[in-house]
């Protein structure tokens, strides 16, 4: 499941974060050289060996940056994203964490204007925060081949991705009320293809969503957390036994909803690319992730398993006729 070295939620305050989530960056690569120091000095202090790094394939051609599609005042629709220039989502980043953007006004509690309406105050809050998720390691893993057997597709593999991580960033939006203003994808490894979330929590001077609500309390995203949310993709997998369950299931974790719904577009996208029989063997690669999890098998040994190399050969003819939607008008559109 991973080591995070990072808080899962973090508040946007300068350029250089910007520039973190731009995953070509030499800042990008700076922090994950530092990230990856850190947790193998921690896996040494405990006894363990990290598990080693495999890139994603042709990685620096499969990640990306987006923006929010803008929509008029006053017109209300579910958010969507398009893909952009670093250039542009750094900029829509840099105007949407400015102090300014962070300024909003509450009712005074017991001032009133002559003609009894309230006293306004003027407040003062971070802008914006980043919030990092990750796609269950089958899907990756599956894109991850795709590359490999035909790295003419890594194109088609990039716009994919992004749409699965806009689909859960316009869930966020729903459940929370809070808006996401840019996306950025990150190919981190064979296993682990995840995605930066910018949102903000105050617009035009007014609060959105929970933090609108009126309510005592801790606002912000309610998050299970990597290891509970792991479990829960495993237990729809195979079940896993624990207390885990009783929590997850009695809390409206965010994270947990979100799963849905960026699930639902990863199987959408895995059937574009291989068909039925690319959704199946998906369903292979989980269970493989899980039993090897239990301890019951090994990841290396599966595509020995005659069965799955049969799926597998009938995956990789799909590839060779990769349906038109990837190529034409569904795909995101790419600023120049």
């Amino acid at each position: 499941m991973g080591m995070r070295v990072t808080a899962k939620v973090r508040t946007v305050r300068g350029k250089r974060q910007g520039w973190h989530y731009v995953f070509t960056s030499e800042v990008h690569g700076d922090d994950e050289r530092a990230a990856r120091e850190r947790r193998a000095k921690v896996f040494v202090q405990v006894g363990e060996l990290e598990r080693p790094h495999i890139e994603f394939p042709k990685a620096k051609e499969v990640c990306s940056v987006g923006v929010r599609m803008e929509t008029p005042k006053g017109v209300s629709c579910k958010a969507s994203f398009k893909l952009a220039t670093e250039e542009e989502f750094l900029a829509r980043i840099d105007e949407a964490r400015q102090p300014s953007a962070g300024v909003y006004f509450v009712p005074h509690t017991s001032k009133r204007k002559k003609d009894g309406s309230p006293v306004m105050q003027k407040r003062k809050t971070d802008a914006l925060a980043d919030a990092y998720f990750s796609m269950p390691p089958w899907y990756a893993e599956f894109f991850a081949g795709v590359v490999v057997g035909k790295p003419e597709l890594a194109g088609e593999v990039r716009a994919a991705a992004f749409r699965a991580a806009s689909a859960a960033a316009a869930a966020l939006e729903e459940r929370t009320g809070y808006e996401p203003v840019s996306l950025a994808v990150h190919p981190d490894g064979r296993t682990a293809l995840g995605f930066h979330i910018q949102f903000r929590k105050i617009r035009d001077g007014k609060l959105l969503g929970r933090s609108n609500s009126g309510k005592v309390g801790r606002n912000g995203l309610r998050l299970a957390g990597d290891v509970n949310l792991a479990l829960h993709r495993f237990d729809a997998v195979e079940a896993i036994a624990g207390n885990w369950k009783k929590v997850v299931e009695e809390r409206d974790y965010d994270d947990v909803a979100m799963d849905a719904a960026l699930v639902a577009a990863l199987d959408a996208e895995v059937k574009a690319f291989a068909g039925k029989e690319g959704v199946d063997y998906v369903r292979d690669i989980a269970r493989e992730h899980v039993q090897q999890w239990k301890g019951k098998t090994g990841i290396a040994d599966r595509i020995q398993k005659e069965e799955m190399k049969a799926r597998l050969e009938k995956v990789e003819k799909n590839l060779g006729k990769v349906s038109p939607a990837l190529k034409g008008g569904s795909e995101p559109e790419l600023l120049m």
